[in-house]
């Protein structure tokens, strides 16, 4: 395969696996297997799985990795506070700025979410061997740091 032709077929996977890992049915079969009705909000899932893997996170920064504007993301974000689960707080280098984190209702939910991931995760390469993963992840990590 010539190196052009290997780059396509590089993008279109990635574009197929970016695709996959944004699909909302997908996001409500997770919520299913941790036990959460999938019905309760669409946006539990991005949300608090990213504020849970990104400490400190802030809601501009969560609503460019969702790609929706800043106030519908602090819409959802007073909704999850209402609910529990997300505090905020100002940022310790711009106070106009609101950090994001799980409340101990909020860290549950992650962690079952993490729970469920890894679980379907571990079935899904139940097939490949240990070579194969390592494949798999030094490719990943590589394209991150090409990314980064």
């Amino acid at each position: 395969m010539s190196s052009m032709n290997m780059k396509n077929d590089i993008f279109e996977n990635l574009f197929h696996l970016v695709n996959f890992l944004n699909a909302p049915e997908n996001d409500a079969d997770l919520l299913k297997l941790a036990g959460i009705d999938p019905k309760k909000d669409k946006h539990l899932l991005p949300v608090i799985v990213r504020v849970g893997m990104q400490p400190s996170l802030t809601v501009g920064q969560l609503a460019e990795q969702l790609g929706r504007d800043h106030s519908s993301v602090s819409r959802q974000i007073a909704k999850f506070e209402g609910l529990s689960l997300i505090g905020t707080r100002p940022s310790r280098q711009d106070k106009r700025v609101r950090e994001l984190s799980l409340t101990k209702s909020g860290q549950a939910i992650f962690e079952r979410i993490e729970k469920a991931r890894s679980d379907k995760m571990n079935t899904l390469f139940s097939e490949l061997s240990e070579s194969q993963l390592a494949q798999i992840s030094d490719s990943i990590r590589l394209l991150n740091q090409l990314i980064s």
